[in-house]
């Protein structure tokens, strides 16, 4: 990656491109000044579709400082050129981006194991702090081959885990081919470690068989593919796979987050196991996945109980929508009785079957024509709807299909 010199600030010359993602770029520098003429550094500019950069920038190198150690870039500075704030960072030497030991035919084996293990320790010691990462991708890891030393970058899109946040649609561009369900901010789940298994799992995945979970090109199309379906089982990919690691890769892109490991120390506990028979006997026979998966961390379950009638009533009711019916179901009862999680339950099996999802209710002292709290979720992205549109906003066109609502 010796390539694409890029505008910098005067007393830094471009060395090389270490990763390039699409919200920003890491770049190896050398100090132009007289007194440190042989100073290296690495600097980030913005990538080909990056949003709201200088904010992003800001919160990468604020969380790198806060996690100053060896499993991070240790953040120098702050730099401003032009309009744009650059974080720069120490020199990581040796380092390649994970990008760039991903192989078409995948890694061997042995390689895969070794390297999945220092990955999930890297991502442990960060979880350890209590932060969620939020936008992992190959080019968030810097790998030095000889020593194994792994660094983890790109938090600008990280949060802490006691900042229970839901998904954001509007922010989960840069790493599609890698993003959890949860993310995706369309179905009724918040954001926790868990969605940094999935998304650390995606890019075993693609370590080990050579192609992402999904490989595919459309923003839309992954959006739906990440929440609605199975990805091919790696041993159905590559022949020389053993089942049981398959199942241990499947078990953490599973869609809810309740069916994925509890920590990363079982998932590192299933891989040390998979590593230790490869040695002794040259193969993996199965075992049981999860023996040893055991957290500290409560994850309050986000299922449904005791409204299963009422789920099956608003189901067949979207069946019959989706067979090209009008259909108008309506929710009542008192407040805090669960209408709203009733209704959010509804919506990931409407986003399964690429429908469009509109949620609001009447409040009480709301007293505008159209619930204020209406939003739309159709396959694009979540779209904001209010009272005071314009007449050919989203509101009207949305209710234009319903009969009665002309």
């Amino acid at each position: 990656m010796h390539d694409e010199p890029a505008p910098l600030p005067p007393d830094f010359a471009f060395v090389e491109k270490l990763s390039s993602g699409s919200q920003s770029r890491l770049l190896r520098v050398q100090a132009q000044a007289p007194e440190k003429p042989t100073d290296f550094a690495l600097i980030k500019l913005p990538g080909q579709f990056a949003r709201d950069w200088n904010n992003w920038a800001t919160r990468d190198s604020e969380f790198s400082r806060w996690l100053e150690g060896d499993v991070v870039l240790p953040a120098i500075e702050m730099r401003q050129h032009e309009d744009r704030l650059l974080p720069v960072f120490e020199n990581f030497a040796g380092a390649l981006s994970l990008e760039s030991l991903i192989r078409p035919q995948g890694l061997r084996l042995r390689s895969f194991l070794r390297l999945a293990l220092r990955l999930c320790a890297a991502l442990a010691r960060v979880h350890k702090n209590e932060i969620i990462h939020n936008d992992l991708q190959p080019a968030s890891f810097l790998v030095n081959v000889r020593s194994g030393q792994i660094r983890i970058t790109g938090f600008g899109r990280a949060q802490l885990a006691s900042v229970h946040e839901g998904g954001n649609p509007t922010r989960v561009w840069s790493s599609m081919r890698y993003l959890s369900p949860e993310r995706s901010g369309r179905i009724n789940r918040p954001v926790d470690f868990r969605s940094d298994y999935y998304s650390l799992t995606a890019i075993l995945y693609e370590l080990l068989c050579g192609v992402p979970p999904f490989d595919l090109e459309d923003p839309l199309e992954l959006l739906h593919a990440h929440i609605a379906l199975r990805p091919r089982a790696p041993h159905e990919v590559r022949s020389d796979i053993p089942r049981v690691l398959s199942d241990i890769l499947m078990r953490n892109l599973a869609k809810s987050p309740d069916d994925r490991y509890r920590s990363l120390s079982g998932l590192q506990a299933d891989l040390r196991e998979c590593l230790r028979q490869l040695r002794e006997n040259d193969s993996v026979i199965d075992f049981a996945p999860g023996t040893f998966d055991a957290t500290d961390r409560y994850f309050s379950p986000r299922r449904l109980y005791g409204r299963e009638a009422e789920l099956a009533a608003l189901s067949a009711d979207f069946q019959r929508s989706a067979a090209g019916n009008v259909v108008l179901s309506l929710i009542d009862g008192h407040s805090g009785i669960g209408k709203s999680a009733l209704v959010h339950e509804l919506s990931v099996a409407v986003f399964r079957q690429r429908g469009s999802f509109v949620e609001g209710k009447f409040d009480q002292l709301q007293r505008d024509p159209l619930p204020a709290a209406a939003r739309a979720g159709a396959a694009p992205g979540r779209a904001e709807c209010s009272p005071h549109a314009e007449p050919n906003g989203k509101p009207q066109s949305l209710l234009s299909g319903i009969s009665g609502f002309h």
